[in-house]
């Protein structure tokens, strides 16, 4: 078994998916389509990094 791992946006994951090319993709969810099943694996925040010296690593939130 060959594992590859690519980066592409979303809507070229689901269409390579729809159509065989490749075996499974990891998307952004929740999206609604009838001819494909998702099943979530993680949830999370996406957070920001910065150095230490930078202005926004002292605020406390972020827009």
């Amino acid at each position: 078994m060959t594992l590859s791992l690519r980066d592409d946006v979303q809507s070229n994951v689901l269409r390579k998916v729809k159509s065989g090319k490749i075996d499974f993709g990891v998307v952004i969810g929740p999206f609604n389509q009838d001819d494909l099943h998702a099943e979530p694996v993680m949830t999370g925040s996406f957070c920001l990094v910065a150095r230490r010296d930078h202005a926004l690593a002292h605020s406390k939130s972020v827009p």
